[in-house]
């Protein structure tokens, strides 16, 4: 509902919190104006209000009172036109010789004008975004993913957002996507004194930077996926990296123009890569990205035996299978989904890895010979667990999950000797020629513990995992030579490292 009263233009206050308005953190109203000169051709419409010498017929402006001001919702081009014509003293000095005057006769019917007030910004909201972001007066790209951004930001969930904007609560994501990526990449330190006035908002074309980022090739090159809180992250590279890349992208599309709007990622790789060379470089160091994509999908498998109870000793410290949170939404969606990457962690819990999340190795190096097997396994089981596949793939994730141990366990013996011998721990469990199976390997171990592992916790830890074999350790073995009718619950599989797995296996790769 609104009422229609008259007001004085100079009593109406533009809206500070216009999308198209954005020009910094906080617009005076003269920023507002100056604006509207140089971008939204006010000098063309208001010499148009002149000639025509009357009021636009059924165009009024739509104000509401926030208590201090009467602030400008709808109109604010027409607003300051008649601010500027009735006060001349509020054009901009550079633009006072070319702006019209108007005449006496105008000047009185502007001097108060018929304005529609409704009670809130969000009472006009609809009506608004019908008419600038899908009717005939668009708002530009940036503007449209600014005010989706603001409105998140500020807490409305994504359905009250694309209520509030006439829009599908997918087109609100990819614009909060886009500007928070546009975000990372004006923000930088980096920007010198004139890239930064390259960078202006109203400078840029935004859509060259989101472009190249969204195709294809670049995503399947960078492995990169949306968090829950709509951040650009990767699978291969941590987000700093990640961010570097972005920044640089930046600088290739509205600095220096390398980047245009058929540009792919191949175009400009070998550019990227001299520029960030972690990037052309295989990764091997562990991610630092808090939360990771995929979904997981029930595989319809059941287990005919629940032999994981036992691994790890004692109840796990966290009931019931993770459901991979891939499609869980941001907590303020109220339980919309669309199948985004969510919550990392088990049971949803953001503080808890999911599966080997946690693996620390990227302190290895690759080229150590002794390292090969151990940081391929690694590297994998990570990418694995990054992509909250233990559910859909519970075969693949007991194999890795063997292989991890015995990897870990025979890269420790290789790099560590025996407490106040000069003997490496290798040597007493291979004798030196050939190298045992698992089983034996665990064995070595556990007649030797407090000799190989000094750390009472991990020894702990160990004890309680690999003590009794055949109820541990050995069900792995099980799900690999027989498959056919013994399988691990995925829900087992994901808490294993929780259960103090983890623990042990950086245990072994740091030392």
């Amino acid at each position: 509902m609104f009422m229609t009263m008259s007001v004085s233009p100079l009593d109406l206050h533009l809206d500070e919190k216009n999308p198209r308005f954005r020009i910094n953190a906080s617009p005076t109203q003269e920023n507002i104006r100056q604006y509207m000169i140089q971008y939204e051709k006010l000098l063309v419409l208001a010499n148009s209000m002149v000639k025509m010498d009357t009021l636009l017929p059924g165009e009024r402006v739509i104000i509401f009172n926030d208590g201090e001001n009467k602030i400008v919702l709808e109109g604010n081009r027409r607003t300051s036109i008649y601010q500027m014509l009735l006060d001349r003293s509020l054009i901009p000095l550079e633009t006072r010789a070319s702006f019209p005057i108007a005449t006496d006769r105008f000047i009185s019917e502007i001097s108060h004008i018929p304005v529609d007030v409704v009670a809130s910004r969000e009472e006009a909201m609809a009506f608004l975004a019908a008419r600038h972001i899908v009717g005939v007066e668009k708002w530009s790209s940036v503007s449209k993913w600014r005010i989706s951004y603001e409105y998140y930001r500020d807490g409305s969930s994504i359905n009250e957002i694309a209520t509030r904007l006439v829009m599908s609560a997918n087109k609100v994501r990819g614009y909060i996507r886009n500007y928070k990526v546009l975000l990372r990449g004006l923000d930088s330190a980096t920007w010198t004194k004139e890239e930064k006035e390259k960078l202006d908002f109203l400078n840029i074309k935004p859509d060259r930077l989101i472009r190249i980022l969204a195709l294809k090739d670049s995503s399947d090159r960078l492995e990169t996926y949306y968090s829950e809180d709509y951040n650009l992250l990767s699978n291969k590279f941590d987000k700093e990296t990640i961010t570097k890349l972005i920044v640089l992208l930046t600088k290739m599309a509205f600095v220096t123009g390398e980047i245009n709007t058929r540009a792919t990622i191949d175009d400009v790789w070998d550019k990227i890569v001299s520029a960030i060379p972690e990037l052309g470089v295989p990764p091997t160091e562990e991610s630092t990205n808090e939360n990771s994509g995929g979904t997981d999908t029930p595989n319809g498998s059941g287990s005919t035996h629940n032999a994981g109870e036992g691994f790890g000793g004692g109840t796990p410290p966290h009931n019931g299978e993770n459901n991979g949170a891939g499609a869980q939404e941001h907590p303020r969606d109220n339980g919309e989904s669309d199948g985004e990457t969510g919550t990392a962690g088990t049971g949803g819990k953001k503080n808890i890895p999911y599966f080997f999340e946690g693996l620390q190795y990227g302190h290895l190096d690759s080229n150590d010979n002794r390292t090969h097997g151990v940081v391929r396994v690694c590297y994998e089981i990570k990418m694995f667990s990054n992509r909250k596949l233990v559910k859909e793939y519970p075969l693949a994730a007991a194999f890795l999950t063997r292989s991890l141990i015995e990897q870990s366990l025979i890269y420790y013996a290789k790099t560590n000797t025996i407490q106040g011998q000069q003997r490496l721990i290798w040597d007493v469990i291979s004798k030196g020629d050939y190298t045992p199976q698992l089983k034996d390997i665990i064995s070595n171990y556990k007649k030797n513990l407090s000799n190989y592992i000094t750390d009472s916790k991990v020894r702990q830890y160990f004890s309680s995992l690999f003590n009794d074999y055949d109820t541990t350790a050995n069900p792995l073995n099980w799900v690999i030579h027989r498959p056919d009718d013994f399988m691990i619950e995925s829900a087992r599989l994901i808490e294993l490292p929780s259960n103090g797995l983890l623990c042990v296996i950086n245990h072994l790769l740091k030392h």
